[in-house]
């Protein structure tokens, strides 16, 4: 994978490798099946429970194009989309609510709920993409509905989690193997697991647990691990003194950066401060509402902390690449969300 190519992070959160494998496969393919169009490229690496999907820019931007091109032509496909995306929300969220409530889930369940997610997945890659290459007065129009549409699927990020979280407790207790470790298997090897009982050696799942890398490219899957890994990670993750991303709500302020990964661990954030994360979601709302301003490695205008500064009218940054690795904890920095720039002061 060529070191020139450009990477965007698309995502960042508390997701293992087998959502990563899954998401994999629906960027790569499912996408391709059932629009017409997809990404060949995609990256998804993870260090101790917390994953960073990379999608190379180019491809990224040809894909929201084509999605554009489609509603601006054609209203009735965005009503198709949106709508289509608060079914297939109702849907995951009813199956996995019945399905936790039993005391064991087994393949059938499992299936069915990749299934469910599977189908979700298109129109909700749909909306939270199409925004970014809609022309202004499009983007105008279109953005409450894409927003709604959008606010409403949200709970589904938080209720995959728990449900994946369920089940690797209930195989971890079967195999006697450590519960963050099981969901480092990939989706080939839950398949495999469902069928045979076995799931790859311990140490090799506490090891993809520390650091690991899976590559999609051009149809080929590659899994790296350890030092591999981290050697990957560092050739597509450039950083530079200027932080520069997209503004999601305007403002200029100054204040204290604080670096959050994790809500719960966020002892010491005080009213005013800056919030750096990589990507925020629903629990990171105390925080929010607390600070000055925000800013994220990555997202668009449909992710959650772009929505949120909209609807709490404060200063946010999105899709910044590196902002939680140049910014450390104290300092002090400038956030212009008039420019898109954050600045150490």
């Amino acid at each position: 994978m060529s070191n020139r190519e450009e990477w965007i992070k698309h995502w960042a959160g508390h997701w293992k490798l087998l959502n990563n494998s899954h998401l994999g496969y629906q960027y790569t393919k499912l996408l391709k099946k059932s629009l017409g169009y997809g990404f060949d490229r995609a990256i998804f690496i993870s260090h101790s429970g917390y994953s960073t999907c990379y999608l190379n820019a180019g491809n990224y931007k040809k894909f929201s194009q084509y999605l554009a091109d489609k509603i601006v032509t054609n209203k009735r496909q965005l009503l198709h989309w949106t709508q289509d995306l608060i079914a297939k929300t109702d849907q995951i969220l009813n199956f996995i609510n019945v399905t936790s409530r039993k005391k064991t889930i087994d393949a059938e369940d499992y299936n069915k709920f990749v299934k469910y997610l599977y189908e979700y997945c298109v129109p909700h890659r749909v909306v939270k993409v199409v925004v970014d290459s809609l022309p202004p007065a499009k983007y105008k129009e279109f953005l409450p509905q894409l927003q709604k549409a959008r606010l409403y699927a949200e709970p589904v990020f938080a209720e995959t989690e728990k449900f994946m979280e369920l089940m690797a407790k209930q195989i971890a207790t079967k195999t006697r193997y450590k519960k963050e470790h099981v969901l480092y298997v990939t989706r080939e090897e839950i398949d495999q697991y469902w069928k045979t009982g076995n799931l790859p050696a311990k140490k090799e799942l506490a090891s993809r647990y520390k650091s690991c890398a899976i590559i999609y490219r051009n149809g080929l899957v590659q899994l790296k691990v350890g030092r591999d890994s981290d050697k990957f990670e560092k050739s597509i993750e450039k950083t530079g003194e200027e932080i520069k991303g997209q503004p999601a709500f305007p403002g200029l302020v100054k204040g204290k950066a604080l670096v959050i990964l994790d809500p719960k661990e966020s002892k010491g954030f005080k009213k005013g401060d800056i919030l750096v994360t990589g990507m925020t979601r629903p629990e990171f709302l105390p925080l929010m509402r607390k600070a000055a301003a925000f800013v994220t490695d990555a997202g668009g205008m449909l992710s959650h902390a772009a929505i949120s500064a909209r609807e709490l009218k404060k200063p946010c940054i999105v899709g910044t690449k590196y902002a939680t690795r140049v910014l450390k904890d104290g300092d002090s920095v400038e956030v212009d969300a008039n420019k898109g720039t954050v600045r150490k002061i």
